[in-house]
């Protein structure tokens, strides 16, 4: 009987080890980073870009925006808003942007970036009204 009972008394030890080493890998899976780009806050984009996403959700304010949210956006437009520079995050998490209309702006120049993570986008209208 005392060989039973240490056999079962190694195998619950042996079990004990073997879910504390794969608790510490997920526990490590969980915190690895992902390849996910960081998601800009609303209110930290350009003013009329923020403008825009409140509008196209029907939101009352850039705090109220989601993230699950922006990934719904399929079109924004911001044609002829005065633009003069935009930000790398402007667009972040708007997976499912098809549309983006920049038309008559005043853009110089975009910083680098700023079209990642936009896998849907199909349509993209920059250029400038001749007057």
């Amino acid at each position: 009987m005392t060989g039973t009972y240490i056999n079962q008394k190694n195998i619950g030890f042996t079990l004990l080890i073997i879910l504390m080493i794969i608790g510490h890998q997920v526990a490590s899976f969980a915190q690895t980073p992902t390849d996910t780009p960081e998601i800009t806050p609303v209110v930290e984009r350009t003013s009329q870009v923020a403008d825009a996403i409140v509008a196209a959700l029907g939101v009352e304010s850039a705090e109220d925006v989601t993230d699950e949210q922006l990934t719904e956006i399929t079109s924004l437009n911001l044609r002829n808003k005065s633009i003069t520079q935009l930000k790398s995050g402007d667009f972040s998490g708007m997976t499912k942007l098809t549309n983006l209309n920049l038309y008559d702006n005043q853009l110089s120049s975009l910083p680098d970036g700023i079209f990642e993570g936009l896998t849907s986008l199909t349509t993209l209208r920059l250029g400038k009204k001749h007057c």
